[in-house]
């Protein structure tokens, strides 16, 4: 029973916005890169987190298009967007919360509060088949995966 309460303590933890070093291999040039995008003509993409799936599941993106990527916990957990090999082949602008913003982020997942939302600002690079996770206790196992394509 002690173990059960544990686990449920754990599953209910709030997350946190997980981000690497420049020395884990992320694109050396992204912030370059991301500063001679035109960012107005970046194409919107909406994904959904929610209790235990991505929606949509797959997404596809196109080398050199800009994208402003909203990601929004529609769920009663909170969940990550865990998508570091992703992460790695993209040139990110920016990261906007609701009150702030980070610029040039080298990011391994993105975690979101329940209804919260946030953009990620990215210009896709390096073309490939990624995968995304919710690395929040349980939640893989009950199918919480989905995958990126950058052609």
């Amino acid at each position: 029973m002690t173990l059960a309460a544990a686990a449920l303590l754990v599953s209910c933890a709030a997350p946190d916005d997980q981000f690497g070093s420049p020395d884990d291999g992320f694109l050396a040039d992204a912030a370059e890169l991301a500063g001679t995008v035109n960012w107005a003509l970046a194409e919107a993409v909406t994904v959904e987190l929610t209790e235990y799936a991505f929606s949509p599941a797959t997404l596809r993106f196109r080398n050199g298009q800009p994208y402003a990527l909203t990601l929004t916990n529609t769920g009663s957990k909170p969940h990550r967007f865990l998508a570091p090999g992703f992460f790695r082949a993209v040139a990110a602008k920016s990261l906007v919360y609701p009150d702030a913003e980070a610029g040039f982020p080298q990011l391994e997942a993105i975690a979101l509060e329940v209804q919260e939302s946030k953009i990620l600002y990215f210009m896709p690079v390096l073309a490939g088949d990624y995968q995304i996770s919710c690395d929040q206790p349980f939640h893989v196992m009950f199918g919480m995966l989905g995958r990126i394509l950058i052609e």
